[in-house]
């Protein structure tokens, strides 16, 4: 199991920095993120950035305002050099079965990125960010979104994020 590099809080979510990694290498890497989800989505408002006939089958998967697979029915093998990952700048992962709340998207990770959030105490519950508050109430599993020199991840359970394979640890380990 590999320690991710200086976890932090904010709130229910534990967090970490991932630099210079993209959202594809960080699947490439991890496959379990998508192949063991039960939802892995993401919000987007440019239909351009989803190519024509990645979905042949699931064409209802793609709505106005976000994208959807599942690990249970799609193979992550399948779609990795078909979609471009960055482009969405978040994506929510949801290991079991839960609500996927549509209305009022943000998309974070373009343009807005979320901000290294804190969660010492009750209070800050209170002082978060417009997009902390938005992750809190969609309540992914875990969560990689793209910040300026690489990547943020977050988790509900701390294994999750212990768990993240990075190219520099999978170096490490083969030595």
């Amino acid at each position: 199991m590999k320690i991710a590099i200086k976890p932090k809080q904010c709130c229910r979510y534990t967090w970490s920095m991932f630099p210079k990694l993209t959202i594809k290498k960080v699947l490439e890497l991890n496959p379990w993120l998508f192949d063991q989800s039960f939802n892995f989505f993401a919000y987007y408002d440019d239909k351009n950035i989803i190519p024509e006939g990645v979905f042949e089958l699931e064409k209802n998967w793609i709505t106005e305002n976000f994208v959807l697979f599942s690990g249970v029915c799609n193979d992550m093998k399948d779609y990795i050099d078909r979609v471009d990952w960055d482009n969405f700048g978040t994506w929510y992962v949801y290991l079991y079965p839960s609500e996927i709340k549509s209305e009022n998207p943000m998309v974070i990770g373009l343009e807005t990125l979320l901000d290294n959030g804190k969660g010492d105490n009750l209070a800050d519950y209170f002082d978060m960010s417009k997009e902390w508050e938005f992750i809190h109430k969609v309540q992914p599993d875990l969560f990689i979104t793209k910040q300026k020199n690489g990547l943020m991840i977050g988790a509900l359970n701390d294994l999750n994020l212990w768990c993240i394979e990075t190219e520099t640890l999978k170096k490490n380990s083969n030595v």
